[in-house]
Formats: structure tokens, sequence, C-alpha cells
């Protein structure tokens, strides 16, 4: 008796690991700021600013208070003397390589120093599986690179929306006006005078920066990442009470994934091929294949497009193939083949649907071989640093087997509009 409890046992030490894997992450509950974009992109702010003892920590410690009074004083400046000088209002805005250092290694003294911060890592930042690729370092390393990613992901904004850098995705994530007009260079002016209005309410160092940051979004209606949200209780609150009763057993794959495709022309609201890939799904599902359809893709082209391709492809799935709601999630964020298998994931993990079974990629043929054959491996390791899918058999020109990895979880704000 005493042997099989035993083996028992070291069953569970083993076993219940893989079986559990990502199931942790479907219970925890993150913070949230009240602007989901914030959230996405810099989700390490949004504790530091919504959990009072971290607050508190951080808006009493002595050299971050004078970097709060440096970027206070910076937008202050900007708002009654840059007028239309663009450059003028990122100054004292932007992290410097000194800044970002100097904060980093008060950082990692926090860790050391305070139960709050410890807390921090244990209760939020490991639990969350937004900071997936960083979880395996130590709590010092962890809290550096998290504040890293944000310091530069607040910078590249800055420069994209102020300063006419160019993004990854230039043809459709770019500036929405001329930053070379009087229009826009007065726009960000009117942004600064506002904000400059509110630096009372501002005590945490990195506030003055990340609030002309999202400002810059907004005045551009680069709000991508926060529509639909929260997803759980909008266009995917049918199929998630339809979750919890499927029998699992019953289907060869997890899910049916159906990428986007944005149409050329901004009339269209769903291009041709979205419609092909629709009947691939369709049909797919009404053999059995899988109990639930993902349509990903978000509002990609035409540059500002009010159309998102999920929502659209859902749509037509409903209205036209008769599928039922409860069988459709949307993924209406992904800007890139890269992305829809990494979101895909995410929802997979997040909506506890078993990671461990087989999920169906099913798309046109193009886009198919363009998976297995012609180098987004390498696309995403060079734009994700991972790649957040592991292909299986080949069927046939249309459908591919995958699974989804759990790296796919880590929240990556180098897409702002998509992180």
């Amino acid at each position: 008796m005493t042997t099989n409890k035993t083996i028992f046992l070291l069953a569970l030490i083993f076993i219940l690991p893989y079986a559990l894997l990502g199931q942790q992450y479907r219970l925890y509950n993150p913070v949230k700021s009240g602007n989901y974009a914030q959230d996405k992109n810099f989700y390490l702010l949004t504790l530091f600013e919504k959990i009072p003892e971290l607050n508190k920590v951080l808006a009493t410690n002595s050299t971050l208070a004078k970097i709060a009074s440096d970027k206070k004083n910076a937008l202050q400046n900007a708002a009654q003397n840059c007028r239309e000088d663009l450059s003028c209002h990122t100054n004292g805005l932007i992290w410097t390589d000194d800044e970002i250092e100097l904060i980093g290694k008060e950082l990692q003294k926090l860790i050391q120093s305070s139960s709050v911060f410890k807390q921090l890592i244990e209760q939020h930042i490991k639990p969350s599986g937004y900071f997936q690729l960083y979880n395996e370092l130590d709590n010092e390393s962890l809290i550096l690179k998290s504040w890293e990613d944000a310091a530069n992901g607040i910078n590249r904004l800055i420069n994209v929306y102020a300063l006419a850098e160019k993004p990854r995705y230039a043809k459709i994530d770019s500036v929405s006006y001329n930053i070379n007009g009087v229009y826009y260079q007065r726009l960000v002016d009117c942004l600064n005078g506002v904000l400059a209005e509110q630096i009372d309410k501002m005590s945490l160092f990195f506030q003055p920066s990340l609030v002309f940051t999202m400002g810059l979004m907004e005045i551009n209606n680069r709000d991508e990442a926060a529509r639909f949200e929260p997803m759980e209780a909008k266009e995917n609150a049918a199929a998630l009470q339809h979750i919890p009763n499927i029998s699992w057993n019953d289907y060869p794959y997890s899910v049916i994934l159906v990428p986007g495709h944005g149409p050329d022309e901004a009339h269209l609201a769903l291009s041709p091929l979205g419609k092909l890939r629709d009947e691939l799904a369709a049909k797919r599902y009404k053999e059995g294949k899988a109990p639930l359809i993902i349509v990903s893709g978000g509002y990609v082209h035409p540059f500002q497009t009010p159309f998102c391709e999920a929502t659209e492809m859902k749509k037509d799935l409903i209205e036209r193939l008769g599928i039922p709601e409860s069988a459709i999630l949307i993924e209406p964020h992904a800007r890139h083949t890269t992305t829809n298998f990494r979101n895909a994931a995410r929802l997979i993990y997040q909506y506890g649907i078993p990671a461990d079974k087989l999920a169906l990629v099913t798309t046109t043929k193009y886009q198919s071989y363009y998976i297995s054959d012609m180098g987004l491996d390498k696309r995403s390791m060079e734009e994700l640093g991972y790649v957040p899918y592991e292909l299986h058999n080949r069927l046939n020109q249309h459908d591919i087997e995958f699974s989804p990895k759990i790296e796919s979880l880590h929240r990556d704000n180098s897409d702002a509009l998509d992180p």
C-alpha cells in the first residue's frame, strides 16, 4: 500500500505540471487601469499604479521621486513653451539610457528589500503569464527586463507618433495625420496643454511619459489593442458559456484556427479570400473536426479601415454559413499570420481549451503553404523572439495540425496595436 502511494505521489510530481500546463493562467484575475491599451502594453506600470502598497513605496522612494519631479517639469515646460515643435514636446519625456539604467537599479534594490515587491512577482508577474519569457529569471533580472521593455515601449511609441519613426507595419500603423502639418503639431501641443492640468495626480516616476504616450495613441485613433475588450463579456461570451460543456474526446482537434485576410478596397467589409476561408472552416466544423472555430484578424488593410477581419468573418459564418455563435471565438487584434497563431494560443490557454490537444489551422492554399514552407518560423523569431506554435502533419492543401506554445502568453509592446 505504501509503495502504491509513493508511486502515485511521484506520478503527480512529474505528470501534474504537464496536465495543468497553462491552467493557472486561466485563474489569474488581471489588475485593470481602465485603459485596456495601457494594460496590454504596459502591465507592469498598471501594477505600479493600481496596487496601493506598490504605489506608496515607489512614490516615497527619493531617487524615483526626483525622476517624477523632473518628468512633470518636462511635461509642464512642453505645455507652456513648445507650441508647434514636436521634438520639443518629447524632450524630457523620452527615457534616456541613463534614466532607464538608474531606475532599473532602484527597482532591483526594492525587490531585494521590500516584501511588497516580492509579492508583486509571486502574485502578479509570474501568475499572469504576461512576462512568460522571463519567468525563469531570478526576481532582480525579471523586474529589470520588464521595466526595460516598458521604457523602450514608451520610447518607441513617442518616436512613431511624435517623431515619425516607421513602425513595424508602416503602411497600416503610422501616424494618422501629416506629421509635418500645422494641424497635427498643434494637436500635440493641445494634448500636452490638457495633460499639464493633470500633473497634480502624477505621483509616480513614469506617469508623465506614460500619459503622453497614451495620449499620442488616442489622438491617432490607435486604440486597436483595446477594441472589443473585455471579449469574455462581449463577442466571445456565447462560446465561453459553451466551452465547459464540450466533450473534447468527441473531436480530433480542439479548435479550427482561421487567419483573416483584409481587403485592399476600402469599401469591402470582407475580402473574397476571407469568405473562402470561412467556407473551409464551416465545412470542417460540420464534419466534426473541432467544436470551436477561432477567426483571427484585426483592423489591418487598408490604412485605418473601419472593418475588423475577425468580426466580419464571424458575421459571415453565422449569417451565410449557418455556424452557431456558441461555436465561434473571435481574436480581433492580430495584424499578421505570426500573431494569428500567437493570439489564438492565448485564447486556448486563457479560456480553458485543452492545450495538449492538437488544433487545426485551416486557410486558403497560398497562405497555408506560407505557414509551412515559406519562412513563418523565421519571421516569428525575428518579430516575437520565439515561434508561437509547433506544426505537425499537413492533411491537405488547406489544413495543418499544430500545437500552441505557452510562450505566446508573453505581452510584447514592440507592436503596440497588438502587444
